[in-house]
């Protein structure tokens, strides 16, 4: 990578591995590879492109591409699909249900032949004083 510098000919190549070397000491080889492909392509914001990375800035897109890699690799949440909406209650039964509630008698019973299998109107047609003792 120091090669690739045209300001980096001057430093002593040796050392500068080793402190590369020191600063992304931990850090998984392709999360390396990938920094240094970055650097030397130019692409990292914010750096002099006629200067090889510091070893802080080097090891600092080391841990971000390491955390890219780690991101990547975890298993993805599926989201789930909500169920369709339930079509809206034609206001024709809103109202017999209204009226219903308000005690007509005609309104209670169309409800009935409407929907006949509703537990309700088994409880409707119980005595008050069956109800209290089912609490």
């Amino acid at each position: 990578m120091l090669s690739g510098f045209p300001a980096s000919a001057a430093t002593d190549p040796d050392m500068a591995i080793r402190a590369y070397l020191m600063a992304v000491e931990g850090i998984a080889q392709e999360a390396v590879a990938r920094a240094a492909r970055l650097f030397i392509t130019g692409q990292v914001k914010d750096h002099n492109r006629d200067f090889a990375p510091s070893c802080a800035s080097f090891a600092e897109q080391c841990r971000y591409q390491q955390a890219a890699i780690e991101v990547a690799a975890r298993p993805r949440i599926e989201l789930k699909q909500e169920p369709a909406p339930a079509p809206p209650v034609d206001p024709r039964k809103l109202k017999l249900l209204n009226a219903a509630l308000q005690g007509d008698v005609s309104a209670t019973e169309e409800l009935k032949r409407m929907y006949p299998d509703l537990p309700v109107w088994r409880m409707a047609d119980l005595p008050v004083s069956k109800l209290m003792e089912s609490e």
